[in-house]
C-alpha cells in the first residue's frame, strides 16, 4: 500500500493513544458527552445490524459477486443503506456493484446490483480510504474483525474495528479500536 497517509492526507487519532505526558483528565463525562457516547452505541448496534442483514440478502442474490467487496453503511432519513464495491486503483473512487437498501425492519433489504459498477467519490470512498488506512494501522490479527464507519464531528469519520462473533452466543470482549479519520 504504497504512501496511504501521503495519498489520502488525512490525521489519524488512535483513541486510547492519545495522551499528555503523565497526565490524565480525571473529570467526570458530561451529559452531552454521555449522550454522544450512547448515541454511537446505537448507531454502531445499528450498523452491524444493517450489515449482517445486508451481507446475508446479497449472498442469497449471488455468493460469488460480492466476494473480497468492502461492505459500507450509511444511514439516510431513519433507513440504512449498504453498499458493496470496492477502491479502485489509483484510490480516487469507490465501484458499487451491489446496493442493499432496508425495507420495513433492520432484517429486511432490498437488493439491487448496479448495471455497471456505479462510481462514488462521496461518502463512501471516504469511507472506503478510512477503512483501508485504519486497517493498514491495525495490522494482521489471527481473528476476522468486524468494521464499522460513523460519522463525526468536523467532516471526519469514526472507524470501529472490533473482533467478529464466530462463535454462536460467544461474544468477544476486548481487542476493539477506535480511529477518528
Amino acid at each position: 500500500m504504497r504512501g496511504i497517509a501521503g495519498v489520502l492526507g488525512l490525521t489519524v487519532l488512535l483513541a486510547g493513544k492519545v495522551f499528555a505526558a503523565g497526565s490524565q483528565d480525571a473529570r467526570p463525562p458530561t451529559e452531552d458527552e454521555l449522550r454522544a457516547v450512547t448515541e454511537r452505541g446505537r448507531m454502531l448496534y445499528e450498523y452491524d445490524q444493517a450489515a449482517w442483514h445486508a451481507s446475508d440478502a446479497v449472498q442469497t442474490a449471488n455468493p460469488r459477486t460480492a466476494e473480497g467487496q468492502l461492505s459500507i453503511a450509511r444511514k439516510l432519513n431513519d433507513k440504512w443503506m449498504v453498499v458493496f464495491g470496492k477502491l479502485q486503483e489509483d484510490r480516487s473512487r469507490f465501484a458499487i456493484t451491489y446496493e442493499a437498501d432496508e425495507q420495513a425492519s433492520l432484517r429486511q433489504f432490498a437488493i439491487k446490483k448496479e448495471p455497471e459498477e456505479r462510481q462514488d467519490e462521496g461518502f463512501f470512498l471516504h469511507a472506503a480510504r478510512a477503512i483501508e488506512l485504519a486497517m493498514h494501522d491495525f495490522g494482521k490479527t489471527g481473528r476476522p474483525y468486524d468494521v464499522a464507519v460513523l460519522p463525526a464531528p468536523a467532516e471526519q469519520l469514526y472507524v470501529y474495528l472490533y473482533p467478529a462473533q464466530i462463535v454462536a452466543r460467544v461474544y468477544p470482549l476486548g481487542g476493539d479500536v477506535r480511529y477518528l479519520v
